[in-house]
């Protein structure tokens, strides 16, 4: 979850507009809820093998922009300064994972889920789990495209 630095910087991206704010959080909030526990377990833990010798799905953060594609330049730069974007790993950091908060994202990023995640997702919720998740990031696109984030 956002501190409230991090929230007021958002806040601030958003033309300090309540309703955005709050439909972002909310949406992002969601997602936490399913993920954390897992990406614990695959990702940050060492779980996957990819993760420790190449940084997993994470290795072209770097090269990629973060994986912005039609983001603008300007929310690009303060998101970067803000969140320290490093031109060699990009916002992946060993041990940790990505310290980008979800709500600062890509798409790219919120959308990718590797096969070992996908399962772990399947066995904690069941379900449609993968539709919810791109129905929540398709609600956070449309979000981002009215405001900061075109996508």
């Amino acid at each position: 979850m956002l501190n409230q630095g991090d929230r007021n910087f958002l806040y601030q991206l958003l033309d300090n507009n309540d309703r955005y704010l709050s439909q972002i959080l909310y949406f992002t909030n969601k997602l936490y809820k399913i993920f954390d526990d897992s990406v614990e377990i695959i990702c940050v833990d060492n779980e996957c093998k990819k993760y420790r010798s190449t940084r997993g799905c994470c290795q072209d953060c770097y090269r990629n922009n973060a994986h912005f594609s039609h983001a603008r330049q300007l929310t690009l730069d303060l998101i970067f300064k803000r969140f320290k974007f490093n031109k060699e790993t990009g916002f992946f950091v060993d041990g940790k994972g990505c310290i980008l908060p979800r709500e600062f994202r890509s798409c790219t990023c919120l959308n990718f889920v590797c096969d070992d995640l996908r399962r772990e997702l399947q066995l904690r919720h069941g379900g449609d789990i993968l539709g919810e998740i791109e129905t929540i990031i398709s609600m956070i696109s449309r979000i981002r495209y009215e405001t900061i984030f075109p996508t």
